[in-house]
């Protein structure tokens, strides 16, 4: 009997763009679309075989291909636009529904929608995330439901800010109930 191998997800070698992703254009090149865009890191979960890892990476193809999004990285570790328009909340978020429900997938890290791209540091992954963590399901949850923005399901996710906001709720969130009469 012959054991199933399994296989850590990894970086394309070498650094060099995923394979669905079209060359990147030099910002002389751009228009002005295309600027904004998104970091994202994953962990596969543990125990995946190469064949599920295989498949995973197909199936992140197939989702830039459809979105019409462009990776530039390897399937756990890219920085993510579009060539066309300049990436919104609701396209990460997107991402993140997408991302929590593929079996492959154990913990995602997002930058959020950042206006040019940095540098790549752990400050810059401000949501950290397991996708079996029931805040990142609350969030998906309200945010397909549209109770909650793009930008407002990703700000309930970030680790590193808190909401913004008094601590007391207001009025307007909260209206009294006036006494029966």
């Amino acid at each position: 009997m012959n054991p199933t191998k399994t296989k850590r997800l990894r970086p394309h070698p070498q650094g060099r763009p995923h394979k669905a992703s079209p060359q990147r254009q030099s910002d002389s090149q751009t228009d002005g679309h295309g600027d904004a865009g998104f970091y994202f890191q994953i962990k596969g979960r543990r125990g995946i075989t190469s064949s599920e890892a295989d498949a995973f990476v197909r199936r992140l193809e197939d989702y830039f291909l459809q979105h019409q999004l462009q990776m530039e990285g390897g399937p756990l570790r890219a920085w993510v636009t579009a060539q066309d328009k300049s990436l919104s909340p609701e396209d990460c978020m997107d991402f993140l529904c997408w991302i929590a429900r593929d079996g492959a997938v154990a913990h995602v890290a997002t930058s959020g929608v950042l206006k040019e791209r940095p540098e790549l540091a752990a400050t810059v992954l401000r949501i950290s995330v397991a996708v079996t963590d029931s805040a990142l399901h609350a969030a998906i949850s309200l945010y397909q439901s549209h109770r909650l923005s793009g930008r407002m399901a990703l700000a309930v996710l970030d680790s590193q800010a808190p909401l913004q906001g008094s601590s007391e709720p207001s009025d307007a969130m909260c209206p009294s109930i006036a006494p029966a009469q």
